[in-house]
């Protein structure tokens, strides 16, 4: 009872609840030059780029945006932001003050599918989309209304899809796939509307672009650039791949395939050397052209500056990617990532909590970069493994190095592929056992061995001669099954397995193996499974619980399995009945022995009361939680600080939590950071501080008691105030900790207000 008081203290407040978002910033949408500074639009969030000391700033949910992935930009004269996001959101944001406003009436529009264009004219800001233009204009209340639509642009078809918008004066400027259609804003409403099409001296009817110059309206089609001079079009360029046109730098910037181009009245001679996968650009207040990048498995992203000599590039610090499917620890407490949806993105990020690094194409190539990579385990010898659906598994090297292994002479051939497509390696699941052994899932392996382990002397020393060994499908409850997915240990040894195919055959499930310490002798080997209870055969999430537990997440809910037997096909698999036909994607199980649910709708956290099936939390994207998605892909607590990490489709939250391992007894009261800005965050204990429930009180020099904090306070970490929600003064101040077998320890914080 005493553990669901502490739990249920901790999901009260909101105010004390800590949050980070770790998003992938490199794929650039969209780049603006405003007030000083650069700002790209990404899809992790808003990058803000300083010029002169060339340093990122990264804005997500955290910071008020309503979504994670942005699509466009927009500025004001006066350095005011319009963000436009894939999910439809439209808020302005003020550099140094954050975000102002948030346009909701668009996004609940039932026509509304897509946001394509933005520009910000005297009257307001108009937003083009799969049915005409938007026109957001702000009240006397100051608040950001959507006033009007225009859907009936002239001659052209009704609700026609506009992708390109453009403010000139008095004109509101529209391009479609049929031709541009120009309203005049001075007429009343419905606007009056004229076309033009090829008929018209367009070079194609079919727009990309549209930008607005001195030299007047520039309009980039499918058949080339045309410039309207105020009476008539003519075609000033046949290049007919521009997908971006911008004003600025006093010219007018295309984007084309190879590079970018600027108008010199005459001609378009290109900046710069030629390069590809730009998505758009722009120009600083001194005329220098920078471009925002495409992140792929060709480009790394980020964004880049023009030079007579080529392009200077600059990346922002982050993972490799916003899918994250599987996350661990080092033994030094580094976060490791892994996941991606494509080049680029696959391959392994890790984090020290102040630093990126991350191993993945373009600067590394090969097969397994170009993979999904699906699970992560770090090794006793310092080394990372990562396990791919398609590329095979690679060792990270402490020293830097990486090797390889799949179905090729090169890398030594330990795995292979499935029948007609050996080179297809899916090894997603892996494991490290209490021995340093690495257990590897082979699914769908063409020689039937499905289960491999790579014995940790190999690890120590990897030689050719050196032996792996493997257990054939057959040896796995004598089935003939080989679709494995998941592998996880528990506390006798023995491997837990599962299947992951949506289609239901004989054989799938979850089964355990165990060799019996004997790695190469088969006759006191044992399995069992497939075990009943089980609702459907795609299991999701599989997890090893320290208190005795399997637990499998699958398509249709979540299961449990009491392990801690020597016959675990006696016992049958328990649904959580509350959880039914919710996809549990992702488990966890934090130090207090609570159970972290990871679904497409959030995060449910439950009580480690196994049969009361207590609901601790749930987190969601909503205020004040700060999912930056509700599908949730992967889940992972640091036993040693209590951060939750929660991956989702768009990006990684961090969670402060008070559930992490103290160890048994204080032996010393250590806290992060010290000295303690409480304008930065919170001053968190560390080590064994808060050991045994322990409860800490903070003094000054003389003496005076400023703070008392429960645990679960001071687990949360202290806020710099004390206990009447004043701010303590800059100083030194002296803090004890008692636990529950009287035991004390003490320590020092410096707090410097800045």
């Amino acid at each position: 009872m005493a553990v669901m008081l502490w739990l249920l203290v901790w999901a009260g407040p909101a105010s004390a609840d800590q949050w980070r978002t770790l998003t992938d910033q490199r794929d650039v949408r969209d780049i603006i030059y405003s007030e000083g500074g650069l700002w790209c639009a990404t899809s992790g969030g808003l990058t803000g780029f300083d010029i002169e000391p060339k340093r990122f700033e990264s804005f997500t949910n955290i910071d008020g945006l309503r979504g994670i992935g942005l699509a466009r930009l927009a500025a004001e004269s006066a350095g005011g932001l319009w963000l436009m996001f894939d999910n439809r959101y439209l808020q302005r944001f003020q550099p140094g003050t954050g975000v102002t406003h948030s346009v909701d009436a668009l996004h609940n529009d039932d026509k509304l599918l897509r946001l394509n264009n933005i520009a910000i004219g005297r009257r307001g800001v108009y937003v083009a989309y799969n049915i005409g233009i938007a026109w957001i204009c702000r009240t006397d209340y100051d608040i950001w209304v959507w006033q009007d639509r225009y859907v009936h642009l002239g001659d052209f078809p009704l609700e026609e899809e506009v992708v390109a918008v453009a403010v000139e004066g008095d004109y509101l400027w529209a391009g479609t796939a049929v031709g541009i259609a120009r309203g005049d804003l001075n007429s009343l409403a419905p606007l009056t509307w004229e076309n033009f099409t090829t008929t018209d001296g367009l070079a194609g009817n079919g727009v990309r672009d549209i930008a607005v110059s001195e030299d007047g309206v520039f309009a980039a089609t499918d058949g080339g650039i045309s410039l309207w001079d105020g009476s008539g079009w003519s075609t000033v360029s046949n290049r007919r791949d521009i997908t971006r046109l911008v004003a600025g730098g006093g010219t007018v910037l295309a984007v084309a395939g190879d590079g970018v181009y600027s108008w010199d009245c005459a001609a378009w001679p290109r900046l710069g050397t030629a390069r590809n996968r730009i998505t758009s650009v722009t120009a600083d207040g001194q005329g220098r052209v920078w471009a925002g990048m495409l992140r792929d498995g060709l480009s790394a992203g980020g964004i880049a500056l023009a030079s007579d000599t080529g392009w200077v590039e600059y990346l922002p610090q982050g993972p490799a990617t916003n899918l994250v499917m599987d996350m661990n620890f080092t033994r030094e407490g580094d976060l490791l990532m892994v996941g991606g949806r494509g080049g680029g993105e696959c391959g392994l990020s890790r984090w020290n909590g102040s630093h990126w690094q991350i191993w993945t194409a373009p600067a590394q190539s090969g097969r397994f970069y170009g993979c999904q990579s699906r699970s992560v385990s770090p090794d006793l010898d310092g080394g990372v493994w990562v396990g791919t659906f398609g590329g095979g598994i690679a060792r990270f090297n402490p020293d830097g190095t990486v090797d390889f292994y799949d179905y090729s002479e090169e890398t030594g051939s330990r795995l292979i592929g499935y029948e007609g497509h050996l080179n297809s390696v899916l090894a997603s699941g892996l494991t490290t056992d209490a021995a340093g052994n690495v257990w590897v899932v082979n699914r769908s392996a063409a020689d039937g061995n499905i289960l491999i382990c790579i014995p940790r002397d190999f690890i120590q020393g990897p030689r050719p001669d050196r032996e792996w060994y493997y257990f054939h499908h057959s040896r796995i409850n004598e089935f003939n099954y080989k679709l494995f997915e998941h592998v996880v240990v528990d506390s006798r040894g023995r491997k837990w397995l599962a299947t992951t195919d949506p289609t239901p055959s004989p054989g799938q499930g979850v089964y355990a193996f165990d060799e019996n310490g004997t790695l190469d002798d088969s006759d006191d080997d044992r399995s069992w499974g497939p075990i009943a209870g089980m609702g459907s055969p795609q299991v999701l999430s599989l997890v090893w619980d320290p208190a005795g537990y399997i637990w499998a997440g699958s398509i249709d809910g979540v299961y449990y399995l009491n392990a801690d037997v020597s016959d675990p096909e006696s016992e049958r698999f328990t649904p959580v009945y509350d959880l039914r036909d919710e996809p549990v994607n992702a488990i966890a199980i934090d130090p207090a022995g609570n159970k972290w649910f990871g679904t497409n709708h959030g995060v449910e956290i439950r009580s480690p009361l196994l049969f009361q099936y207590e609901v601790i939390r749930r987190i969601t994207t909503e205020p004040p939680d700060m999912l930056p998605n509700q599908v949730v892909r992967s889940i992972s607590i640091d036993p040693r600080t209590g951060w939750a990490y929660i991956g989702t489709d768009e990006g990684t939250a961090a969670l402060l939590t008070p559930y992490r391992d103290y160890g048994p007894v204080i032996e010393e009261v250590t806290v992060e950071p010290n000295p303690f800005n409480p304008n930065d965050g919170r001053m968190i204990f560390t080590g064994s501080s808060l050991a045994n429930d322990a409860s800490a009180r903070i003094y000054t020099p003389d003496g005076r008691l400023v703070r008392r904090l429960s645990h679960d306070e001071a687990a949360i970490g202290w806020n710099g105030l004390d206990d009447h929600s004043r701010r303590v003064a800059d100083g030194i101040y002296l803090i004890l900790t008692n636990s529950s077998d009287c035991r004390a320890g003490q320590g020092k914080v410096a707090v410097i207000w800045e």
